[in-house]
């Protein structure tokens, strides 16, 4: 039996532990320490592309058969027959989607978009998306097939649904929510 021994250091059990003298120490380590002055430098050096990156902008974009994006401002129109007309910073993807909200004098009121076929929007900061959502309410959102939101603030998620209240809701399938502030959910 050997009584020789000798005492190294287990990096896994992060303890000194006594070894047979013939045994053999680990001399590299699996961890990989960095100075504070690496890890600064590659933080640095990961976020240089977000501030160097520049927006891209296309001011009076169209592509697609008839498409116009008229003169406005930042207004993108792409599909067949897609349409900004008078709103600013409109955007109109689909075939036959049209844009044509009133230039209002805040900026955040001018934004208007349209995603989808057949789609219109036609009010201040308005977005439908979707096949043939409308959204004519100013701040309105129309999101599904054959949705339509005309009120003020109205929305209408789901299909067929019509939000034509100040401030209404409708969810589903074929619900109307045409009070003030009205919910509607479910289907039909």
């Amino acid at each position: 039996m050997n009584k020789v021994y000798k005492v190294i250091w287990n990096a896994s059990l992060k303890t000194y532990i006594a070894v047979g003298e013939l045994s053999k120490n680990k001399l590299s380590s699996s961890a990989v320490t960095a100075s504070p002055r690496a890890l600064r430098a590659g933080m640095a050096l990961a976020i240089l592309p977000v501030f160097l990156a520049s927006p891209a902008q296309a001011v009076g974009y169209s592509a697609g058969t008839g498409a116009s994006a008229g003169s406005n401002d930042l207004a993108v129109a792409v599909g067949n027959n897609a349409s900004v007309g008078s709103g600013q910073a409109g955007t109109a993807i689909g075939a036959n989607s049209t844009v044509s909200a009133t230039t209002t004098t805040s900026a955040v009121l001018r934004r208007t978009d349209g995603l989808g076929d057949f789609n219109i929007t036609n009010a201040a900061a308005a977005t439908a998306l979707g096949n043939t959502a409308v959204a004519s309410g100013n701040g309105s959102t129309s999101l599904g097939s054959f949705n339509i939101a005309a009120g003020a603030l109205s929305t209408s998620v789901g299909a067929l649904n019509n939000a034509s209240g100040l401030s209404s809701t409708a969810i589903g399938t074929a619900n109307s929510a045409s009070g003030n502030t009205a919910i509607s959910m479910g289907g039909a």
